[in-house]
């Protein structure tokens, strides 16, 4: 069954690679199982789902099994890594040439000199 999704994914029908992985978890297959909620993980960050594949990714670490929980880690870091760098990414878009002159600028709570307005938003993390 696993095979079969695997398929489906990569000839691009997701509703059923999505379909068949759900049944592949629903086995509870020992090594079956969480390797498919590793791949229903990356088959939804490729639908740019990221909520859904990092909880799937999160309930593969939660079975226990060494390598897919070795794996859905790695996944899960290099998520918040590329999702790290989109906001450092966005924020430098919005400050750029200010925050490359002056890195205090992009502290939160640091103001612009040229305007006295914000320069980093209080809500958002500053870049590290």
């Amino acid at each position: 069954m696993h095979q079969v999704a695997a398929w489906l994914r990569r000839t691009g029908n997701v509703t059923a690679a999505r379909r068949w992985y759900m049944r592949v978890i629903a086995t509870g297959h020992a090594d079956q199982a969480p390797a498919a909620m590793i791949n229903l993980g990356v088959l939804e960050h490729g639908q740019g789902d990221l909520v859904e594949a990092r909880q799937w990714w999160e309930r593969a670490i939660a079975t226990g099994h060494a390598d897919a929980a070795a794996r859905a880690r790695r996944e899960l870091r290099d998520l918040e890594r590329r999702e790290g760098d989109r906001r450092r990414a966005e924020h430098f878009g919005r400050y750029g040439w200010q925050a490359y002159a002056d890195p205090q600028l992009m502290k939160p709570g640091s103001t612009r000199p040229d305007s006295g307005q914000p320069a980093a938003d209080e809500d958002e993390p500053s870049p590290q």
